[in-house]
């Protein structure tokens, strides 16, 4: 089931790779290897298990069958789907499985890709290509990593392990992976610690492992979505304060500014009108005397004439 067990999985995938690898080799223990892909006997078939591959991702099996269910009734066959608007599409898988509206895009473009490449809605013609450009084919057709994983491993008999969210989610809520590793370390480090004869095994596994653990996957989103939510508010109301504090400092500095202004203005004034008094009054000081005649101008010879004669 094992192996690259003497190489060293941190250079490639995963921090804490090899401690990993271990919990990972236990948990595993539970799997029955001795499942594998089913056999498809008509292009129809594999059209719908496509289709069913887009539709399982981050949904639990009695949601997906549910909706292919629903798909089946509403749609005579998988090209009338092709043909019909995403919201016809969305109108029927809404509130059944998760992420409706991107899984509805995602069907519409994969079928009419296969209908224009191969003028039919068949891919079987993907057998003739090697095992790494079936992928990339895949992906080409608008599917998801976990679906394009799915299609290649169950159809087309590729070494590929499907990892959505939900299976990353619940594994690190275990500590079966590292805390930072997202779908595609998880895939990459799983597709490389289990042989390709047991992931149809394996991959069962997973399913049922996280429709077990779905409600608590459930309560711990809830949980995380309301930290996040009050985290926000109270970053909302840190940035209000901050907004708050900078208008009173902005009005506090004009403010200022005004009270600066007007101070100015008035030492000014003052300033002139000091400078007025002063210039005025060295002006009268300069100024020179007018002398002023006499009212009586003939007092004063009579003054002296009558000087002369009391001597």
């Amino acid at each position: 089931m094992i192996y690259y067990k003497n190489r060293n999985l941190d250079k490639y995938f995963m921090k804490n790779a090899k401690k990993y690898e271990t919990k990972i080799r236990k948990f595993l223990k539970g799997a029955n290897k001795e499942v594998k892909s089913p056999v498809f006997s008509t292009p129809a078939e594999e059209i719908a298990f496509l289709v069913r591959a887009i539709v399982e991702e981050n949904s639990p099996g009695p949601e997906v069958s549910r909706a292919m269910k629903r798909l089946e009734t509403e749609f005579v066959d998988f090209n009338e789907l092709r043909v019909a608007p995403p919201k016809d599409i969305l109108r029927n898988l809404e509130g059944r499985i998760s992420h409706a509206g991107e899984k509805a895009f995602s069907m519409v473009k994969a079928l009419n890709t296969v209908f224009q490449r191969y003028n039919k809605l068949e891919i079987g013609e993907l057998r003739e290509l090697k095992k790494k450009d079936i992928k990339r084919y895949l992906s080409e057709f608008g599917l998801s990593t976990y679906a394009e994983a799915l299609v290649s491993l169950m159809i087309f008999d590729v070494h590929a392990v499907p990892v959505d969210r939900d299976t990353v989610d619940i594994l690190k809520m275990d500590e079966f992976i590292h805390p930072e590793a997202d779908e595609k370390d998880t895939r990459a480090f799983l597709e490389r610690i289990i042989r390709q004869e047991d992931v149809p095994g394996f991959h069962y596994f997973f399913r049922d492992f996280v429709k077990a653990n779905n409600q608590r996957l459930k309560k711990k989103r809830g949980e995380e979505e309301k930290a996040r939510q009050k985290a926000e508010e109270e970053q909302r109301k840190k940035e209000q304060e901050k907004a708050r504090k900078r208008e009173e400092r902005k009005k506090a500095a004009e403010k200022k500014k005004k009270a600066k202004k007007k101070a100015k203005k008035k030492t000014k004034k003052k300033t002139k009108t000091k400078t007025k008094k002063k210039t005025k009054k060295k002006t009268r000081k300069k100024a020179p005397k007018k002398k002023t005649a006499p009212k009586n101008p003939g007092s004063k010879k009579r003054k002296k004439k009558s000087g002369r004669k009391r001597k």
